[in-house]
């Protein structure tokens, strides 16, 4: 008598929905022959395809990928998986220099998501695996007996396990302008650029790799007008350099690591010392820059510079940084608390700056938008009104004293919601009132970081539901990235393949 399947239900299909279900027909098939069968992976997401989500949806060619092609494989074991699909597509043609160092537009990434996850769906079905798709939209999960029941907008069998895979969710901050018309609360909203004037005074709130984009889709719909990016203190992203050589490190090391921890967590001081002792060593004293938070610099000149210094042929401290990838989580785990959050507080937005600098190619855009005029990145934000006119009203604090910009549309790039409890999302809201889901003191949803198992209001983990995603920012610290998603997916595809704990 054949058993009945496990059933996995993995709520939300953008990049990590799929990296999960990826991952689990992987560890499924090559795993030994006990563990081989009798899976059953359904993707519930309420759009009509997977693969897309927030990331991935834009259709315009000029939204590229934040990291270079080689970086972005959806599988571990094999590095040069979408360098290899990428070559043996049309737009493969078009593409000058290497393959591999290339940024391709984020809908081609998309693109190689869904073909990907074709591929396992295919590959499982060869081993007697389900793997399917249900546009649906789930608004609960409860437990009953030993499953799981979802409840959704349509009918559908009892599950095993779930994993919640929810993506970038919008931000939290300004959501009193959430239903003003000339207000767009996340900049991946096509249907919202059309409504600008050519002319407008357009007002964006954050400076990071978001608002670069939104930048960008405004140049793509026409728009000529004023653009004005606010942020407190933040500026432009930094900028990566034209050849990314690799690193070989040398102190931020698993056995420096060990060595440091061995009596206790790191603290902040010593994880720094860490940072410098190996920018040091690659770059001299004065190779790299001692990084300082200055509202009051010019944009302009510093993108300038940071444009010179990528195009250089020294090494580059981006080199270093992009080095330590494959450690930044463990470090981030062997941090204290304390640590951690004064991290948070004191120094995330600096650390983004630089960890996260935007591709070549489009600083140079950035750096024609703010030659002509055009584009002001204005720091020293201290709130913003709606005008009885319809227009906005931001004020900040300038050298001079407070000063006030009127714009004609607001644009939020801040980032992903990090406070699930503001977040607009009934099946979060139902899980969090009723004690499945807890919040991380440090952001985010309370999970353990190997397994993604959830942890409940009396800090007890759930044996049947995980959380995967951005909204695991507390525990994981950087989750926006392909890199630590695809980690995270990995860990989890694990713990429930082998039944660990």
């Amino acid at each position: 008598m054949t058993a009945s399947p496990t059933r996995i239900a993995i709520i939300g299909a953008g990049a990590s929905g799929v990296m999960t279900a990826l991952q689990l027909v992987h560890q499924r098939t090559t795993g030994n022959a006990e563990t081989r069968h009798n899976l059953a992976v359904h993707l519930l997401d309420r759009q009509p395809r997977p693969g897309a989500g927030v990331a991935y949806s834009s259709g315009l060619d000029c939204h590229i990928l934040n990291m270079r092609t080689r970086s972005m494989s959806l599988y571990e074991h094999d590095p040069g998986h979408f360098t290899r699909w990428l070559r043996e597509q049309p737009e493969a043609a078009q593409i000058t220099g290497h393959l591999e160092e290339h940024y391709p537009p984020r809908h081609i990434y998309g693109r190689y998501l869904r073909h990907c996850l074709g591929e396992a769906v295919r590959e499982a079905a060869q081993h007697h695996i389900t793997v399917d798709f249900q546009q649906c939209d789930v608004t609960d999960v409860v437990s009953e007996g030993d499953s799981l029941r979802l409840t959704a907008d349509q009918p559908l069998p009892r599950f095993d396990h779930a994993v919640l895979c929810l993506g970038d969710l919008p931000a939290t901050a300004y959501r009193q302008f959430a239903t003003h018309p000339r207000y767009a609360p996340t900049p991946w909203d096509p249907g919202f650029y059309p409504s600008i004037g050519p002319a407008d005074a357009v007002g964006v709130l954050g400076t990071s790799l978001t608002a670069v984009d939104t930048l960008l889709a405004l140049q793509a719909a026409g728009h000529s007008g004023p653009v004005y990016a606010f942020a407190r203190t933040r500026g432009l992203p930094k900028v990566q350099p034209r050849t990314l050589r690799p690193h070989s490190l040398k102190h931020l090391t698993p056995e420096h690591l060990n060595h440091l921890t061995r009596h206790g967590p790191l603290d902040l001081a010593d994880t720094a010392a860490l940072f410098r002792r190996e920018l040091d060593d690659a770059l001299g004293d004065d190779g790299w820059p001692s990084p300082a938070q200055n509202p009051r610099s010019d944009a302009a000149a510093d993108l300038a510079h940071d444009i010179r210094q990528a195009e250089g042929d020294g090494a580059h401290w981006y080199e270093v940084l992009d080095a330590t990838s494959p450690l930044a989580p463990d470090i981030w785990q062997r941090m204290s608390y304390r640590a951690k959050a004064e991290f948070l507080h004191h120094y995330s937005s600096l650390w983004a700056t630089y960890r996260h600098p935007m591709p070549l190619v489009n600083a140079h855009l950035v750096a024609q938008h703010l030659s002509s005029g055009q584009l002001r990145v204005l720091t020293g934000i201290t709130g913003v009104t709606a005008a009885s006119d319809g227009t906005f009203d931001i004020r900040r604090t300038a050298p001079g004293g407070d000063v006030t910009h009127r714009v004609d549309r607001l644009i939020n790039t801040t980032g992903t919601a990090t406070d699930p409890w503001l977040i607009d999302s009934p099946l979060l809201t139902t899980l969090l009132h009723r004690g499945i889901l807890t919040t991380h003191p440090l952001g985010g949803i309370d999970v353990h970081p190997h397994t993604l198992r959830t942890r409940d209001r009396n800090g007890d983990l759930h044996p049947r539901i995980h959380f995967l995603g951005p909204l695991t920012n507390g525990v994981h610290f950087y989750t926006n990235s392909i890199e630590t998603n695809l980690t995270n997916a990995t860990h989890l595809a694990n713990s429930l393949t082998s039944g660990s704990p």
